[in-house]
């Protein structure tokens, strides 16, 4: 038994490899940008706020060539990942946790120790949930992402002098 597959590409002239190669690598490095641009403007908002560190430490990167491209959406603070995943239980360092207590709650003075002692506590006994900000910010953005990788593929057919 044999098989054949015949594909056939209508409206496609021939076109220069050299010429190619360089519309794929614009296209895809900027299908690229606007991707991570996209997903960085949808998990932004979504960090919690104590300060705004982690808010304003979510980064983009694009990195490699066209046939072997990685985009990054990410934050380089230690304490980005148990925000997202959640934690085990640990101590708390008491700072942040005292700050938390005076601008959310509006507690001051001995009040506010108080009160974040418990809440130190209560982090040492059952760690913190996961806020899964990056997670939702990538879920609410992929249909657009897709939609951009399939009109760059078009792009790139029609500046290749396809139809």
């Amino acid at each position: 038994m044999q098989i054949s597959v015949e594909l056939k590409v209508p409206n496609v002239p021939l076109f220069d490899p050299a010429k190619a190669q360089a519309v794929m690598a614009e296209e895809t490095r900027s299908f690229m940008n606007g991707a991570v641009l996209m997903f960085q403007g949808a998990i932004v908002p979504l960090a919690p706020i104590n300060v705004g560190a982690l808010r304003q430490s979510i980064q983009t990167s694009v990195t490699g060539t066209n046939a072997d491209i990685t985009g990054r959406v990410f934050s380089p603070l230690a304490y980005a990942v148990p925000v997202e995943e959640g934690s085990r239980p640990h101590w708390p360092p008491p700072g942040p946790i005292l700050l938390w207590v005076t601008r959310k709650l509006g507690k001051t003075g001995a009040e506010a120790r108080s009160v974040a002692f418990l809440v130190a506590r209560k982090i040492s006994r059952q760690g913190t949930p996961a806020f899964k900000f990056f997670a939702r910010g990538i879920a609410a953005t992929t249909p657009r992402v897709e939609a951009l990788w399939a009109s760059t593929g078009a792009r790139i057919v029609k500046r290749l002098g396809g139809s």
